[in-house]
């Protein structure tokens, strides 16, 4: 099975898995669509300041479909680790691509009535920035690797740091609803 870490910030569970075992090819299909969406269209602006956001891609999307399908297992493993009563049924929204070129952040967000929120990070450059996770003013920092996939609460307040790197950091995230 994959690397993966359980963080808790007052009691709140952050999961990280590390991916790169079953996502090195795959990530290579996700950098050349993020970069195809990018070229397509202008997206949007939401927590991100001076990069790139996709709008939502569609699950008939090939490369999101088989992403979504390799979700499945470190979620399975995310819901046994915090004890989530079963049987539950996990509902995965739409994803979006983040590009974050040099100078790029998100400011501080959370993801609505989301049970839950979910990034995968698909490059990660030296000095990209990492997500500060904001709960009763306790701060926790996470350096994120490339292949490293976060798992949090939807509630908890987040932030991207700028990236000082002079190449993109690519994420892609999305929200997940449970149905018990």
């Amino acid at each position: 099975m994959e690397e993966r870490q359980v963080y808790t910030l007052l009691r709140t569970p952050i999961i990280k898995f590390n991916l790169k075992k079953s996502h090195l090819k795959l990530n290579k299909e996700l950098i050349k669509l993020a970069y195809t969406l990018k070229n397509k269209n202008k997206g949007v602006i939401k927590s991100n300041k001076h990069g790139y956001q996709s709008q939502l891609i569609p699950n008939e999307n090939p490369i999101i479909k088989k992403f979504i399908k390799k979700f499945q297992i470190p979620f399975s493993i995310f819901a046994d680790e915090i004890k989530l009563n079963k049987p539950w049924t996990c509902y995965p929204d739409l994803p979006w691509i983040n590009i974050s070129s040099k100078g790029a952040y998100n400011i501080y967000h959370a993801h609505g009535e989301a049970h839950f929120a979910a990034v995968y990070y698909i490059q990660v450059p030296k000095n990209s920035g990492q997500i500060k996770f904001l709960k009763d003013r306790h701060v926790f920092d996470y350096f994120p690797n490339q292949y490293d996939l976060l798992i949090f609460p939807g509630w908890l307040q987040h932030s991207v740091c700028k990236n000082k790197s002079n190449e993109d950091r690519i994420s892609i995230a999305w929200n997940i609803n449970i149905k018990q």
